[in-house]
């Protein structure tokens, strides 16, 4: 282990991260082929041992802020001169929300139409949200669905996988975009970690329709004002999954997620038709069928 910083501010220290014997992929959240645990971002470096405790994390990344601010201010500058302030489109909403995720975890923060410092207070909120200890809960949290990590290739994924609204075009680019800058304050706060020892990070977005859309085509796509999209099956071949449980694990994930939709509207017309004779016990097994079917999605 070593310290990191300098005498006028609080102590770092980096640890020597996880063994590099295994080379393949494993899943340290993964409890059993049904069960998960959830971990935050701050967790996983901790559990990784590359620190020591979360208020290690918290301090490293107090120190990292102001530098990644400066790296997405432009980006933000130009988020914010597009925008037409209250936002009254949908791309005026949506470009606003993008703003916000940029600069949730920065230094800066959007006041009256102006991009300004935080205060001290928001500061502390800030490396709090990072750790995911933050107690608003309406904002998404650094805690990912899962970590899958490769020892051999010194690779850590964090895995995401998100059911959207299908309807629109680019409906999988909007989710994907929206993972991608959730998750760039912890990618690029890894990057810069002096004991990484050639360890990366990356993420993976795997990303259903909720009538049962799921892209697998081979080649990234070139989706115009997007990063470039992976589908589904892509997502699954980078994390080492053969192409027979790929095609049974899109199959799965398919119908899964028709029969928690069928179940949810089941229960939404149950109630906004029938609100006095409905049958309650009915409904509650339909909620309990959702929580079984996404237990086993």
């Amino acid at each position: 282990m070593e310290p990191a910083g300098d005498e006028s501010t609080p102590k770092v220290v980096y640890c020597k991260g996880p063994d590099t014997r295994n080379s393949k992929w494993r899943f340290p959240a993964a409890i059993s082929k049904l069960q998960h645990r959830e971990s935050s971002l701050g967790s996983i470096l901790v559990d990784l041992n590359f620190f020591e405790s979360l208020d290690q994390v918290k301090q490293a990344y107090r120190l990292f802020a102001p530098t990644h601010t400066q790296s997405l201010l432009p980006q933000a500058t130009s988020l914010l001169s597009s925008l037409d302030l209250p936002p009254k489109s949908l791309d005026d909403k949506r470009t606003l929300d993008q703003l916000q995720a940029l600069l949730k975890l920065s230094t800066m923060k959007l006041s009256e139409a102006v991009i300004t410092p935080k205060s001290e207070e928001e500061l502390v909120s800030m490396a709090d949200s990072f750790l995911s200890l933050s107690k608003k809960r309406e904002v998404p949290e650094l805690r990912p669905d899962g970590y899958a990590v490769n020892d051999g290739k010194r690779i850590i994924s964090l895995l995401e996988f998100s059911r959207a609204m299908d309807t629109e075009d680019n409906w999988e680019a909007h989710k994907d975009q929206e993972k991608i800058i959730r998750y760039a304050p912890a990618i690029a706060f890894f990057d810069q970690l002096p004991n990484k020892e050639r360890w990366s990070m990356q993420q993976n977005n795997s990303t259903v329709g909720v009538r049962g859309s799921l892209s697998t085509h081979s080649e990234p796509l070139e989706v115009p004002g997007f990063p470039k999209l992976n589908s589904f099956a892509q997502e699954l071949v980078d994390l080492g999954v053969s192409k027979g449980a790929i095609k049974r694990i899109c199959k799965q994930v398919v119908l899964k997620t028709l029969e928690v939709h069928g179940a949810m509207i089941r229960s939404y017309y149950a109630a906004k038709f029938n609100p006095t004779t409905m049958d309650f016990s009915s409904s509650f097994k339909d909620t309990h069928l959702i929580q079984k079917i996404l237990q086993k999605a």
